[in-house]
């Protein structure tokens, strides 16, 4: 970890306390470890960032290689957030710190290397311990007998005088061969075989953009890998998705009503739809406030939120409540004087069914053939209901789908190419994702995965990897015994499986898998569950884990090999 604890160094950085707003500042220098969070510190270009923060005034670009790999300077506005040790290059900015000390990205990461360097041993290093154990005791014992053989020939008068030292005799020279096996022998090179390849190899790996937290049982893992789960969204995808067509269903055909009132009525649906996704932070809610907040104005329809509850795996429902006799006139469905709530669905098709909502009837082949064409072109389809709310909290009366919405996310440049170099390892690929299955399937397609699991709830993804880990029995079931005879060791021992997961909902499938994998942009459930933690934005990160798992166990083996040569050939010589 000697280079990362280096790239703590930092260069000129002012903290300065604001005061009357930005363009009064009292400025006076401090050491760095007196920086708290919350100081507004100044970085000129040329400096490195000394702590993690976001820009509070300026613009500039940053070279973030040492973290990501990535060569190109990255631009920074206000508002974004900044990483220690990072180096400024181009304009002089402020951050205002966000964390200091032991809890910066970069302290992390350095806290993460020496913890895998030191943490459970993989099988191969508990195998090399317990050669170690049985080694020396037969080391001790082999002299012994060594020591016996020779004096009892001494004492028999095998031994030629002219081998004998001057003025030595057979016991002495006896001792002599018994100390020499105990001095040639070398339980130190088995001993140190493992750990020091591994500690090597992790720090090698920190410096490509993968740290290793489980330390050498991951890295065997990784070494006998059979299988992949990738979850799509923020994996496979940058996991930043966008709203790319939308659908406005209503009760009437659109022949019936004037265009003022159903751009009044669209409108207000859009509203709703923007305030309930506003209290999530699923990607897809986000995705859709987003869109909402660019593309429609903002009006005053006296919507209230009184509840809303997220269903991991299937969407939100919320209750609001609209005290505007004319926003309420325009929806579809009409709640009397003495009950003006409504309950809202935003999620899957299958969920808002479940829930009672049904298409307009006039509307529903068509909407159905809109959502086919989405499905074909790979979108993630959420879909809006609404239903009046009683106070017995019982549906009366079926609710509405009013509005389609489809989400497009950007799949990473270089998964296609990970996964086709996964298969040419001999390794399964696999896709765990939520959506339809001809969603997934056209996805699927696009990346070169033809194993899929759709329509996955999150409680289901720890299901699906304990499927894929007996997966390996039900496959060598069918070998003929004969063949069943040649391989027992293989076909008795299930396939590895790791998976690669970046959120909350991850973690269960994470803790169940053999190698869970996450990345550096993953929750913090996920990066605590997770045994390697890829910091670069690429999965080709994924092929570097493996090829360096590879060379660290051949290494290892290598040095059990030498060691068993040395001990082999140099025992009997010295014994």
């Amino acid at each position: 970890t000697t280079s990362l604890d280096e790239s703590m160094l930092t260069g000129e950085s002012i903290p300065v306390t604001k005061y009357e707003g930005v363009e009064r500042m009292k400025k006076r220098d401090i050491d760095l470890g007196l920086v708290q969070v919350g100081d507004i510190l100044k970085v000129n270009p040329g400096a490195r960032i000394p702590s993690d923060g976001k820009i509070y005034r300026g613009t500039t670009s940053l070279d973030e290689s040492m973290l990501t790999g990535e060569s190109i300077p990255v631009t920074k506005y206000e508002g974004d957030e900044v990483i220690t040790a990072t180096v400024n290059l181009s304009s002089m900015i402020w951050i205002k710190t966000t964390r200091v000390g032991s809890n910066t990205t970069l302290s992390r990461i350095i806290d993460l290397v020496k913890q895998a360097q030191s943490s459970k041993k993989a099988p191969i290093e508990a195998l090399a311990d317990k050669i170690a154990q049985i080694f020396v005791p037969a080391v001790i014992v082999l002299a012994i007998i060594d020591f016996i053989v020779w004096i009892s020939l001494g004492a028999a008068g095998k031994i030629p005088i002219d081998w004998l030292p001057e003025n030595e005799n057979y016991v002495i020279f006896s001792l002599f061969f018994a100390i020499s096996v105990l001095v040639i022998a070398c339980p130190c090179a088995m001993g140190l075989a493992s750990p020091a390849a591994i500690m090597v190899g992790t720090g090698i790996a920190a410096r490509y953009g993968v740290l290793i937290k489980g330390g050498g049982e991951a890295i065997e893992m990784a070494f006998r890998l059979n299988i992949i789960a990738f979850d799509k969204t923020g994996t496979l995808t940058y996991g930043k998705p966008h709203v790319v067509d939308t659908r406005i269903l209503y009760e009437k055909p659109t022949s019936e009503i004037n265009n003022e009132e159903y751009n009044s009525y669209r409108e207000l649906l859009w509203q709703i739809i923007g305030h309930v996704e506003s209290s999530s932070d699923h990607p897809m809610a986000k995705a859709v406030t987003q869109y909402v907040n660019e593309n429609i104005s903002k009006k005053e329809n006296n919507i209230i939120m009184k509840s809303v509850t997220e269903v991991p795996g299937k969407g939100l429902k919320a209750t609001i409540t609209i005290h505007d006799s004319i926003s309420q006139n325009l929806l579809p469905i009409k709640a009397n004087n003495d009950n003006l709530s409504y309950n809202v669905f935003i999620g899957n098709e299958r969920w808002l069914k479940e829930n009672g909502c049904i298409y307009p009837f006039h509307v529903t082949q068509h909407a159905e053939n809109a959502l086919q064409e989405w499905q074909s072109l790979g979108y993630s389809i959420v879909l809006v209901g609404l239903s009046i709310k009683f106070n017995n909290d019982k549906q009366r009366e079926s609710g509405y789908i009013l509005a389609q919405l489809g989400i497009s996310d950007i799949p990473r440049p270089d998964a296609s190419k990970t996964v086709a170099t996964l298969k040419s390892l001999g390794i399964e690929v696999w896709m765990i994702t939520g959506d339809h299955p001809i969603t997934a399937k056209v996805i699927g397609q696009k990346l070169g995965i033809e194993n899929i699991f759709a329509e996955v709830t999150p409680e289901m993804k720890t299901e699906k990897i304990k499927w894929l880990q007996r997966k390996g029995y039900i496959d060598n079931s069918n070998r003929h015994n004969f063949l069943k005879l040649l391989t027992r060791n293989r076909n008795t021992q299930r396939p590895i499986v790791a998976m690669l997961g970046d959120g909350i909902n991850d973690s269960p499938a994470l803790a169940q898998a053999d190698l869970p994998i996450s990345i550096a942009s993953a929750t913090d459930v996920a990066i605590e569950t997770a045994s390697i933690i890829l910091t670069r934005s690429t999965l080709s990160s994924l092929i570097t884990l493996i090829n360096l798992a590879k060379a660290i166990i051949w290494r290892i083996r290598l040095n059990f090999i030498w060691a068993y040569i040395y001990n082999t050939l140099s025992i009997p010589i010295a014994a």
